[in-house]
């Protein structure tokens, strides 16, 4: 929870040089995270910041823009696409927001006045903390990573052996719009969309030979498609 708004301050500049629109920003966010610990008569308040810009540049008149944005900080997490967690907690319930870095960069081509084509690759990742001689916080290095592949480790209404912090999620993708109509009824246009996404969890034990995992630390992915039709009046 939080007691007040997140706070956010953005300075950005935009010029045309020679054609080549130019926007750069950055900004800064500010924010807190409360709890309320047992015995306590208060709630206990952690503030953390974070900080990003991004560019964004055509880079041929009306047929090639590129972007990139990029954000870093510390309890920033569910300003990500992935909505990777804020803060984590000690054992007294002490709360400590987690550091993230995001990336973002892409491109887009008006191959023609009604055909659009993009590529964007991104990345959020976390780093861990460990708390309480390691006990507790994210990342744990005892996490019991072993069943992560295999459904049978959950027996007798135990949980799955999966028991990783999510440490990355990376994400490309592509895809095309198509305004098939332009008229004075409005414009409608399809899309098409293709994206790779992968996610790795922190290294952890349990490492079982043969399966598709690396010192403990699983990873899988997932290829999605999509199509969109949008109409507006």
């Amino acid at each position: 929870l939080n007691h007040t708004p997140d706070f956010i301050a953005k300075v950005a500049y935009q010029d045309s040089i020679a054609g080549h629109t130019l926007h750069v920003e950055g900004f800064g966010i500010y924010r807190t995270f409360s709890t309320h610990l047992d015995g306590t008569p208060t709630n206990k308040d952690v503030h953390s910041f974070g900080y990003g810009g991004s560019i964004a540049l055509t880079v041929v008149p009306k047929f090639l823009d590129v972007q990139f944005s990029g954000i870093g900080g510390k309890g920033i997490g569910r300003y990500g696409s992935a909505g990777l967690p804020d803060v984590t907690a000690s054992k007294e319930g002490n709360l400590h927001p987690l550091k993230e870095v995001m990336y973002l960069a892409g491109a887009t081509l008006h191959a023609t006045p009604k055909l659009d084509l993009y590529a964007f690759a991104g990345e959020e990742q976390e780093q861990r903390m460990l708390l309480d001689n390691g006990t507790s916080g994210l990342g744990l290095l005892n996490a019991d990573n072993s069943g992560c592949f295999d459904e049978s480790s959950a027996t007798n209404g135990a949980a799955f052996a999966c028991g990783g912090n999510t440490r990355r999620i990376r994400q490309l993708t592509a895809g095309a719009w198509d305004k098939i109509y332009v008229g004075s009824f409005g414009r409608a246009q399809v899309g098409f969309q293709w994206s790779y996404t992968q996610r790795q969890l922190f290294d952890g034990t349990g490492h079982s030979s043969g399966l598709p995992v690396f010192a403990g630390m699983p990873q899988t992915h997932n290829n999605m498609a999509f199509v969109t039709f949008r109409y507006y009046p």
